[in-house]
């Protein structure tokens, strides 16, 4: 009996994470331009990075912790239990862009 079975829903967990990241990506399609937004969050030794929603991408900053809820990987939500720091928000605008680079090479090292 195979593990996964069309159709059958996935259980939703719930992991302590942290926002170690957000990037967003513009697409270009038949009906003009569409950003999706992603943000990475560290879960214990895990990398994970999900579609978020435009207002949670806008909501979350690095740094923040608290509760991610996730189907496989759908993002659900995150409740955050403890907002990064004034100094925090303001290194996000200045670690972004080092961090996209890398970011994409850990999950890219994740992957195979």
């Amino acid at each position: 009996m195979p593990a996964f079975r069309s159709g059958r829903k996935r259980q939703e967990r719930r992991d302590e994470a942290r926002v170690i990241g957000k990037r967003d990506e513009v697409l270009i399609n038949q009906s003009g331009l569409i950003t999706l937004y992603y943000v990475t969050f560290d879960i214990g030794n895990d990398l994970l990075e999900l579609m978020v929603p435009k207002e949670e991408y806008k909501r979350l900053n690095y740094g923040d912790k608290g509760i991610l809820a996730h189907t496989g990987d759908r993002f659900e939500r995150f409740d955050v239990t403890v907002k990064s720091t004034e100094e925090t928000k303001g290194q996000s605008e200045i670690v972004g862009s080092t961090m996209r680079s890398s970011l994409n090479e850990i999950l890219q090292n994740k992957k195979e």
